[in-house]
């Protein structure tokens, strides 16, 4: 079985993602209206959006643990997650766990300050981080995807710095860059484009108090779009007990694929694959996919043993002191473990 997975790298959350995974939600309907109220919350309170972000990403990776253990661990990702050190995240976890107390909302929020407190990163203030998990501990919480969502839907001003759509035509642009982002089709995010454009410059649809939030309720509220890619494809090949690929014939021959017994002269990749590649402006995301193809007319397997036909090697291993020897010409060689020889 081959699997092909490819990862994003979102430069807003500074994380990986899958590209197309189920890890992104864009139907999460009232938990990314939540997140979306909560961000507005925080920018309005002085945040900016990176600051806003990472109060989020912090409120959703710590979660709703039950148990002082589970407070312990939570913090403890939660402070690798934000970029403190293993230290921090040591400090953090015991902090934690002590602050739990009897658990409950207050133990939860208690450890999440006490696991704030124990590193040194600025990227949120303590209040914002606060407000962000309080809010995130109420009956509608959200994930972090719901997060990133969130904070993918702005444009970049003149100074290139983002903030929220101000007309229709830049909520369409927002809309349209986190939905090709988080793994939606091209057909997807002009539907979420077109949903925000309209949604601008019409009447305020409550939960809604500001144009770009009716926007983004339209484009990925609860009537938002709804995802499709799968999380990645697996293209099977045939074993017998005996260990033959059954996908050749006995004259070595390429004979079928996936149980198609017609000799294919080619097949299509088994899905479009989605590359997000940050565009001049530093936004991540595609406009449509690509599909490869595949020539199997000439893909034989024949009996042999195994060898290897090249090998490229970039660099050496550490290697130890294996032997000594003096040459002819009367230099000492060194000879290693790893392959080296030089002379000393």
């Amino acid at each position: 079985y081959a699997q092909y997975i490819i990862e994003d790298f979102d430069p807003v959350t500074g994380t990986y993602y899958k590209s197309g995974s189920g890890q992104d939600s864009a139907a999460n309907g009232v938990s990314n209206q939540d997140a979306y109220t909560n961000y507005q919350a925080l920018i309005s309170g002085g945040a900016s959006h990176s600051q806003a972000a990472a109060a989020q990403k912090s409120a959703s990776i710590f979660g709703l643990p039950t148990t002082a253990k589970g407070a312990g661990e939570n913090a403890y990702n939660l402070v690798l997650a934000i970029g403190g050190t293993v230290a921090e995240a040591n400090t953090a976890r015991t902090n934690a766990t002590g602050a739990f107390g009897g658990g409950g909302a207050a133990g939860q929020l208690a450890a999440y300050n006490a696991a704030i407190a124990a590193t040194g990163q600025t990227t949120f203030t303590d209040a914002q981080g606060t407000n962000a998990y309080t809010a995130y501990t109420g009956a509608n919480t959200w994930s972090s995807d719901s997060s990133r969502l969130v904070s993918l839907f702005t444009v970049n001003n003149t100074l290139n710095v983002p903030i929220q759509p101000t007309t229709a035509a830049e909520a369409a642009q927002a809309a349209q860059v986190a939905a090709t982002a988080i793994g939606l089709n091209a057909s997807q995010a002009a539907q979420a484009a077109q949903a925000a454009e309209v949604a601008f410059a019409g009447p305020l649809v409550p939960p809604a108090t500001t144009a770009a939030q009716n926007a983004f309720n339209a484009a990925f509220g609860v009537n938002g779009v709804v995802k499709s890619i799968p999380d990645a494809v697996v293209q099977a090949y045939r074993f017998d007990n005996n260990g033959k690929l059954l996908d050749f014939n006995n004259n070595g021959d390429f004979a079928m694929i996936a149980g198609n017994n017609t000799p294919p002269s080619k097949v299509t990749a088994p899905q479009n694959w989605y590359f997000d590649v940050p565009n001049i402006s530093g936004t991540v995301g595609v406009t449509e996919a690509m599909t490869f193809e595949a020539d199997l007319t000439k893909f034989t397997q024949y009996a042999g043993t195994y060898n290897i036909s090249g090998v490229t090697q970039d660099g050496y291993a550490a290697g130890d002191l294996v032997n000594v020897q003096v040459n002819k010409d009367g230099t000492i060689e060194a000879q290693y473990s790893n392959g080296r020889s030089d002379t000393v």
